[in-house]
């Protein structure tokens, strides 16, 4: 493979003198740690080497010589660089060591350089691909599958130390809570409901996970919290891969004209023009104040994981154009990410990784990222219909990915699809329904750092509205 790619990416002497490093003093291994891997270094008996090494280092076993010979072993001349001995390439190690001060100044150009190298085993396979013409695919195939090999350059860069001592990570909190307490301010995003907010909010870097069966509310809650943050300045990015551009924009005009009039517009009354007297005007002052909110929609349908990470730092640098700083991220829905080639036939597997590539996505943006999931049918199989953890069990790491997880149920949906021959029976039903029609259970059902509770709020499912309970029912 090197022979195929230009020297300048090739750093042969460089990748010696880290491993000679490492083989005179194991501890340059906790320094460069997380800066370089062994798939990084260009010649593959280095990246055995280096790879020997990493996994000795994290089994308490001692790195020196007797384990190099162990992975060379005695007959491979014809692998090593010029031709040399086992023993001979084992000395020039050693001789051509960095010191413990430079090795991550080494670990990071063979890192860079790994990936000058990526770089150019994607081009070139798109530019082979694309010759093929239709043969090889479509355009937004090839296209797509460049941009996943792109994002997975991009995200792999050299990380920063995750270690810090007890007391360091203690004086931070400290100093953290200190100043917020001192300043009064306010962290996390709200929900734009103040039962919630007591419980939870959307912190930076969190993956929440908003979960119901079809019909509960997901779309309605995700776009309202959307809506909520746009409206208090921070930049919001919603991907709806289910709805285009024109069905949100309906919904929220419907949300926005919800509150301070006596007859209310359906979104499904926006979307066939059956408006009131006053409809237009009342859509106009709607549409004013959603056009000063800064929230991007993307509605391309089909996206995969690598896609949407792309697309969102893309609209991290659009919405700082118009002057916002992203504040939060809304994928709806789970189910409708498109699958990568990796795990064709397991599903559950992808929807691991989904989760856990939002998660980074996250952190790395440090923004919260709501991720609207569909429930299996298993829960339609129970008397008591209320969602539970167990009903996300099925969908790979889900539940563990997730910081918060927070499920919706409506009673109303189930009582005005239910059949009762007894008529006192089906009185009570009717009662029922009439206190429950607008209520919306919001459960709480995990949190990392918080407690678990379930609050309930005024929800209008045909004017996509969700307010707190102290409104009117």
């Amino acid at each position: 493979m090197n022979q195929m790619l230009p020297a300048a990416v090739v750093n042969v002497e460089t990748e010696q003198a880290l491993l000679g490093a490492c083989l005179m003093n194991s501890d340059v291994l906790d320094v460069i740690d997380g800066m370089v891997t062994a798939e990084d270094f260009s010649e593959p008996v280095h990246v055995q080497i280096f790879d020997a090494f990493t996994r000795a280092r994290t089994e308490g076993r001692r790195i020196d010589v007797k384990l190099v010979k162990a992975v060379l072993g005695e007959n491979v001349d014809a692998r090593i660089v010029n031709g040399m001995t086992t023993g001979q390439y084992i000395a020039l190690l050693a001789s051509e060591t960095t010191t413990v001060v430079n090795a991550p100044d080494y670990a990071r150009i063979i890192s860079e350089s790994a990936n000058y190298r990526r770089l150019i085993i994607a081009a070139n396979e798109l530019r082979d691909r694309a010759g093929q013409g239709f043969l090889a695919g479509t355009p937004e195939e090839m296209a797509n599958g460049f941009i996943s090999d792109l994002d997975a350059i991009a995200s792999s860069g050299p990380k920063r130390s995750t270690r810090s001592m007890a007391g360091e990570a203690a004086k931070l909190a400290r100093e953290t809570a200190e100043e917020r307490h001192v300043h009064g301010v306010e962290v996390g995003l709200s929900w734009g409901l103040a039962d919630l907010d007591a419980v939870t909010k959307l912190y930076p870097g969190d993956l929440v996970i908003l979960a119901a069966r079809p019909s509960m509310g997901k779309t309605t809650v995700g776009l309202s919290t959307c809506l909520h943050a746009a409206k208090h300045g921070d930049g919001v990015l919603l991907f709806s891969l289910e709805m285009g551009s024109l069905s949100v924009g309906q919904r929220a005009l419907s949300d926005l004209c919800f509150d301070g009039w006596r007859t209310p517009i359906s979104y499904a009354d926006i979307r066939d023009g059956r408006l009131p007297e006053d409809g237009v005007e009342r859509l106009l002052e709607a549409e004013a104040k959603l056009s000063s909110y800064p929230l991007l929609i993307d509605d391309q349908a089909g996206l995969t994981v690598s896609q949407i990470v792309a697309r969102a730092k893309a609209g991290r640098k659009t919405l700082a154009k118009q002057g916002a700083s992203l504040g939060l991220i809304c994928v709806d829905h789970l189910g409708l990410i498109a699958a990568s080639d990796r795990y064709a036939g397991s599903r559950h597997l992808e929807l691991g990784a989904i989760t856990t590539a939002l998660r980074q996505m996250g952190k790395e943006l440090q923004v919260p990222v709501l991720l609207l999931c569909q429930l299996s049918r298993g829960v339609e199989g129970r008397d008591n219909k209320r969602p539970m953890l167990s009903d996300l069990r099925e969908s790979g790491r889900i539940e563990g990915d997730a910081d918060a997880v927070i499920m919706l149920y409506r009673e109303a949906y189930y009582l005005e699809r239910a059949k009762e021959t007894d008529p006192d029976k089906d009185m009570a039903r009717v009662e029922r329904l009439q206190f429950v029609r607008n209520m919306l259970e919001i459960n709480v059902a995990k949190q990392r750092q918080g407690a678990t509770r379930t609050v309930e709020v005024f929800a209008s499912m045909p004017h996509n509205a969700v307010r707190n309970a102290a409104r009117a029912m």
